[in-house]
């Protein structure tokens, strides 16, 4: 152009590609520059008259390579764009859909408007900068839900810094390129909405955002986005640290408050490949809180990604908080090699507690994960259970709060894993609760700093603890009892109770580390053979004759119903979701002569209410040990209400729920009788002591 002064309305490209170099150009008001072939370049100034629409037919190029002003904004539509130029138009800058490239912010003019990020996305390709204008990303909001706003940084070492307020109207979020994005607006956000399809594939986005592989609604495929400042709070739906693609992203915390709302929220999903392992990761540092709000945490799923490999790792730092509300699932792929460290006076909670979940370590048998808390930091979970490959190791003044294990940590290589205890304290989280600690096949080790254990209440240890390295020493704290087997390292009982039992009724005990008993504390021991290898110093000792419950050779167990103690109890269900559980002696006794049976009723809970039901039955229902009635008011014992439930039977219960609280007496499988109200239960576990007695002549 040749022209001093030259205006035009607008711009209509096509063929195979054209180049404008010259003076300016200015569009009026209504100013449009439409591409419907080719590949072109404007390389002459642009003046806006009013907001420009720029649209580009799809598999079409526009570079806008010439400085752009004016009081005018610009709205980009279509295929690919490259800005080039210093651009100083005073209007909005708004992208619908396509690839826009840039090596400057200041390529987006000087509006103070916030930028709109729509459908597709924004190629960075200069150096580090900081970009302090808000940003909306609006995707998905015209067309379908299964649009992405992306946001790709081409090189590795830059950092685009984005100053101010991100907020997402719809679509979902995505981060991909090697180099970095910092969000630091010192307030509330919003980053990734709506949901949308998941095939599988690498990841790929078209120049209409549209994405063609199963990424999440923020998803970091590759390079690193960088979220945290004072003040700084985020609400993000569910997410992605790297997809099924060959590269390790990273999330970087760093302050602020942050809300993972929904779905999954996974590192690893399904990225790298035997033959290109990757390693995602995040860090969450600088008294962060991490809230996932939605179904869980994953770290690794193959997401169908063939011969899959991921290597995913954590690290919660600084005083920081990790706290996940649904399940929680470290090492989710059997292949998996992966580490969580909590350090530096950091938490990690797990708030989950579905009877047969919780916290779990390895939960695909084989999965070699290493999880370690150091440095006066805690663990906080009502449920956990370390399988087979799983690594957990607790020192540094580092503390385990945990009220038991799921109903399904029994035995075998869901139980399989190892805790290592070095200058570390377990205690109940919850102090009304009673607590199973690592039942089954769990390796429990105490190392060189020892191991203090703190119950407020009632407490069991699965299996033997035993030392690790020159191992170190136990000490009981707490008002509690601690139910225990012969340990291998001495204990030191401080506070409480220790009650000591057996391995096993019918098989000779490993020898046994001292166990010394401090003025004040005391101990018991309610199983056979338990002093035959354990050295004990008290003035205090109480010697229990066991009972049948102290045998559980003689049981077996069905539902919720928990098998292996030797302390003379018998747990029919944990105190968690809704469950029923029952314990049959195995062999059959005859009940025609006189006889009298006793035993104590204890209700441990987290609630200062809880509503609960136990029954005594004597059956010779057609099912045996098979048999089991309904939950809740049945008590076990009848299917529901009317219907029967274990036949050919007389049963006693005790049923306590706010309005109805009754000593019921039973036959043929439903409740007949309600003879007396009874006390409203409560959380103490105090003991209900129950006597029945048949006289031989028909009456009970």
């Amino acid at each position: 152009n040749d022209m001093t002064a030259l205006a035009l309305r607008g711009v209509q490209l096509g063929g195979a590609g054209y180049t404008f170099a010259g003076n300016a150009l200015a569009l009026d008001a209504a100013g449009f520059i439409t591409v419907l072939g080719g590949s072109h370049t404007v390389g002459l100034p642009l003046t806006l008259g009013g907001d420009t629409a720029v649209t580009a037919a799809p598999g079409t190029a526009l570079a806008l390579d010439g400085d752009i002003d004016g009081a005018g904004g610009l709205t980009l539509t279509g295929a690919q764009f490259a800005l080039v130029g210093a651009n100083t138009f005073a209007g909005p800058f708004t992208h619908v859909r396509g690839i826009v490239s840039f090596a400057d912010t200041a390529a987006l003019g000087l509006n103070a408007a916030p930028v709109v990020l729509g459908e597709g996305a924004f190629r960075y390709t200069g150096p580090s900068a900081a970009f302090a204008r808000d940003l909306t990303l609006r995707a998905g909001v015209q067309a379908a839900t299964n649009r992405a706003a992306v946001i790709d940084i081409t090189d590795p070492a830059a950092t685009l810094t984005v100053s101010g307020q991100v907020r997402t109207e719809g679509g979902a979020f995505v981060k991909t390129g090697p180099g970095t994005v910092a969000f630091t607006f010192p307030g509330a956000q919003t980053i990734g909405l709506n949901y949308y399809g998941r095939a599988s594939g690498v990841l790929a986005f078209d120049e209409d955002g549209i994405l063609t592989n199963g990424n999440n609604r923020f998803t970091i495929e590759r390079g690193t986005v960088r979220l945290g400042a004072p003040g700084q709070t985020n609400v993000i739906q569910a997410g992605w640290v790297g997809c099924r693609s060959l590269y390790s992203p990273t999330l970087e915390i760093n302050g602020g408050y942050h809300r993972f709302v929904n779905d999954y929220f996974t590192i690893a999903r399904g990225t790298g490949t035997a033959a290109s392992p990757q390693s995602p990761g995040m860090t969450v540092d600088g008294g962060a809180t991490v809230v996932m709000e939605g179904s869980g945490f994953v770290m690794d799923n193959a997401q169908g990604q063939p011969d899959h490999r991921g290597r995913p790792w954590l690290r919660v730092d600084g005083g920081s908080t990790f706290k996940v509300n649904g399940h929680v699932f470290l090492g989710e792929n059997d292949k998996a090699t992966g580490t969580v460290d909590v350090v530096n006076g950091s938490t990690f909670i797990s708030d989950n507690q579905s009877s047969d979940r919780g916290m779990i370590v390895s939960p695909s048998t084989g999965a070699d994960m290493t999880i370690t808390f150091d440095s006066a930091s805690t663990n906080r979970a009502y449920l956990m259970r370390v399988a087979r490959g799983g690594k957990v190791t607790y020192k540094g003044g580092s503390v385990l709060e945990l009220d038991g294990s799921p109903i399904n940590a029994t035995a075998g290589g869901n139980t399989e894993g190892t805790v290592t205890f070095d200058n570390a304290t377990l205690r109940q989280r919850t102090a009304s609760r009673s607590s199973d600690w690592f039942p089954g096949s769990h390796g429990l080790s105490v190392g060189a700093g020892g191991l203090t254990v703190d119950v407020s209440k009632y407490a069991w240890i699965g299996p033997a603890l035993k030392p690790s390295g020159t191992g170190g020493a136990i000490t009981k704290t707490g008002p509690g009892t601690l139910a225990l087997r012969p340990p291998q390292v001495p204990v030191t009982v401080a506070e409480g109770t220790l009650a000591l039992t057996a391995d096993a009724v019918n098989v000779a005990p490993a020898p046994s580390a001292p166990v010394t008993v401090l003025p004040g504390a005391s101990i018991e021991v309610s199983g056979a053979n338990a002093l035959a290898v354990t050295p004990v110093a008290t003035d205090a000792l109480l010697l229990k004759a066991p009972t049948l419950a102290a045998y559980p050779d003689e049981w077996t167990f069905l539902g919720t119903a928990q098998a292996g103690r030797t302390d003379g109890h018998l747990r029919l269900t944990p105190d968690l979701n809704a469950g029923t559980g029952c314990a049959w002696l195995l062999r059959k006794r005859a009940v025609t002569a006189p006889w009298t049976a006793r035993f104590t009723y204890r209700i441990f809970a987290q609630t200062a209410t809880p509503a609960d039901g136990a029954a005594f039955i004597i059956q010779n229902d057609p099912r045996g040990t098979a048999a089991l009635g309904g939950g809740a008011q049945n008590a076990g014992y009848q299917s529901g209400a009317g219907v029967p439930g274990i036949t050919d039977s007389v049963a006693i219960g005790l049923i306590g729920y706010t309005n109805y609280r009754w000593l019921t007496l039973g036959q043929g499988g439903l409740w007949t009788a309600t003879n007396a109200v009874l006390p409203a239960f409560d959380n103490t576990g105090a003991p209900w002591q129950v006597t029945v007695r048949y006289d031989g002549e028909g009456t009970l």
